[in-house]
């Protein structure tokens, strides 16, 4: 018995009545589908027959009677529930399966037609050479129309950009409307297709490709990959992987404020895309980023003073208006999925810096993928927050009042190539380099980084606040450190297995080691190293 295409439910019990009837309990809902399947035992034959058996009308009629059940049962579908080699159609189509749920499921056309993947491999771009086809439903855009292979081209086949000659190779998937805005789109319902020149007007950088699905009207519109068309159906931007937050309506100047924009862009993507800036968003409210989405600015930082290069790059990437919430929250959301920012300088406007403010927070990610960001005027530049088996590649912080860096609750932290205050100038005054807090931080690791503020302006470079991890291991290697009064600080409850510095110049005004007392510290290993500074013990560890 198979109820609304469940099998094998616990929730009802079913017994014969009679050799017509069947017995139901607890009684079944209207507009449930109930199916009644026989099925037969392969290795139980009514009747065996052996060398000089004798054969009866009876006995042949049985085994003859099922046959018939097994072709019967077969032609139901019960035939094949496994198969272990492969399986030869001769041109012929599955129909009418249901939808892909698990990974090894079949997926219908429909299905994938309609998921994001599709609709990115479909189109190609513009008529030119050296687009290549790999599959019949891809297609590129000529004189307002979308054209795909005809099934005489033998693929993969790539454009050469002959014109007529090669385009009649080719036959047309449906016309394309082209409009100005996304307003004028949303009530766009005379092509299949459509070109959008501009979010707010032909020319801004919105916009895009889009194909109309009738067949979905549920779907919520998002202001940009999804929008509601006047004919009940939704309106789908055609990408690959990646999406402007100018196509979503940010404007990216600087002046106008993107919040709403740019987080419905980050909720907008599918996870493993992109959203990507090429100007200023000018924010009031923190940008969070959820899992498997990541966010790319155009900022290249390569060295040099920041002010110069925040004005040179006309400070590309984020520009927030908002005091004590973080202006980009990278939250990873405890699962093994990543998140990431890339290229972008996390700025505020002038004026005097929030107090408990944060710049970027990265929080329970198991795995997050950052690379030269710039996090500036913040009271703590980046916070690691219940995080692991993570790398910062060129994570660069300036004019912090308070932490450069602070990690609770991580494990595995590394950063590479990364630098903790102004080249250049004199940068404020804050507590620390970077700050360790709590019992469960544990391997961070500091790879051919500078920790570099004029002299005194920094009190502390590696502070453990309440940092009590006896197996815990901090590793600074070819580091550079200076401007900093005392180098590594503990209070009375730090217990640490091990400190390595290797290859490392520490160059401060006051003290290399400061606070850590023999029954709490175990290994201090320096090694091929410069020490500028007196080392603070209560008792040789």
């Amino acid at each position: 018995i198979i109820i609304d295409k469940v099998g094998g439910s616990t929730h009802y019990l079913w017994d014969w009545i009679d050799a017509d009837s069947i017995s139901i309990t607890p009684d079944v809902a209207d507009g449930l589908v109930v199916m009644v399947k026989r099925s037969t035992t392969l290795a139980a034959p009514y009747h065996i027959f052996t060398d000089s058996a004798v054969f009866s009308d009876r006995s042949i009629d049985e085994n003859f009677r099922q046959t018939l059940h097994l072709s019967q049962e077969f032609m139901e579908g019960q035939g094949a529930t496994d198969l272990y080699s492969n399986l030869d159609l001769h041109g012929y189509v599955i129909g009418n399966s249901g939808q892909a749920v698990l990974p090894g499921d079949l997926l219908p056309l429909g299905q994938w037609q309609a998921s994001g993947a599709y609709n990115a491999s479909y189109y190609l771009g513009e008529y030119t050479a050296g687009l290549t086809f790999t599959s019949y439903n891809q297609a590129f855009s000529f004189g307002g129309e979308f054209y795909t292979p005809a099934q005489s081209v033998m693929l993969p086949y790539t454009l050469n950009g002959a014109g007529a000659s090669e385009r009649a190779l080719f036959r047309s998937a449906g016309t394309i409307n082209t409009v100005d805005s996304i307003a004028a789109l949303r009530s766009s319902t005379n092509a299949s297709y459509a070109y959008v020149r501009g979010y707010y007007s032909a020319g801004d950088g919105g916009g895009g490709y889009y194909w109309l699905d009738l067949a979905d009207v549920v779907s919520p519109d998002n202001n940009g990959t999804i929008i509601v068309s006047a004919s009940g159906g939704r309106w789908k931007l055609v990408y690959n992987g990646s999406v402007s937050a100018r196509q979503f309506g940010a404007k990216l100047d600087g002046v106008t404020d993107d919040s709403g924009a740019i987080n419905s862009a980050v909720l907008g993507v599918q996870p493993g895309e992109v959203v990507t800036l090429d100007g200023t968003a000018r924010v009031s409210a923190t940008v969070n980023v959820p899992v498997g989405r990541s966010i790319e600015g155009a900022f290249n930082y390569n060295g040099g003073i920041i002010e110069e290069v925040l004005s040179s790059a006309g400070s590309p990437g984020i520009l927030a208006d908002l005091a004590g919430t973080p202006i980009l929250n990278l939250d990873g959301g405890g699962g093994s999925g990543s998140v990431g920012c890339k290229r972008l300088a996390i700025n505020r406007v002038d004026g005097v810096v929030p107090a408990a403010s944060v710049g970027l927070l990265v929080q329970h990610c198991n795995h997050a993928a950052i690379d030269d960001v710039l996090s500036y005027r913040s009271s703590i530049g980046v916070r690691f927050d219940y995080c692991a088996a993570l790398t910062a590649f060129r994570l660069n912080t300036a004019v912090i009042t308070d932490a450069h860096i602070e990690i609770e609750h991580s494990v595995e932290i590394t950063f590479i190539n990364s630098r903790c205050g102004r080249n250049g100038g004199i940068d404020v005054a804050c507590n620390d380099f970077v700050r360790l807090v709590g019992t469960e931080v544990d391997t961070v690791s500091f790879v051919r980084c500078q920790f570099n503020q004029s002299a005194g302006t920094v009190l502390r470079g590696l502070h453990f606040v309440g940092y009590d991890n006896p197996n815990g291991i901090i590793n600074l290697s070819q580091c550079h450190v200076e401007g900093v009064d005392s180098m590594f600080v503990a209070t009375a409850s730090t217990r640490i297995m091990r400190l390595i510095v290797n290859a490392c110049t520490l160059n401060t005004e006051t003290s290399i080691l400061n606070g850590f007392m023999g029954g709490n510290a175990i290994e201090f290993i320096f090694t091929g190293s410069l020490l500028w500074g007196t080392i603070t013990l209560d008792s040789l560890p």
